[in-house]
């Protein structure tokens, strides 16, 4: 069983880390290599209205 559990958190932390890099790939290819950067201002804008709904809605 200790196997099992072994191999299966490798796994999983392999497919997670994959699609965590997988989506960020687009955001930073359309932001660095394409050249349309919304600009720095409303990405942080952005963070805090999203955070600000998550943190009413988590507590």
């Amino acid at each position: 069983m200790k196997a099992f559990h072994s191999r299966s958190h490798f796994w999983g932390r392999v497919t997670l880390l994959s699609m965590i890099m997988t989506t960020l790939l687009a955001p930073f290819y359309l932001s660095f290599v394409v050249g349309a950067h919304p600009g720095w201002d409303v990405i942080i804008a952005g963070l805090i209205g999203y955070a600000s709904f998550i943190g009413i809605m988590w507590h």
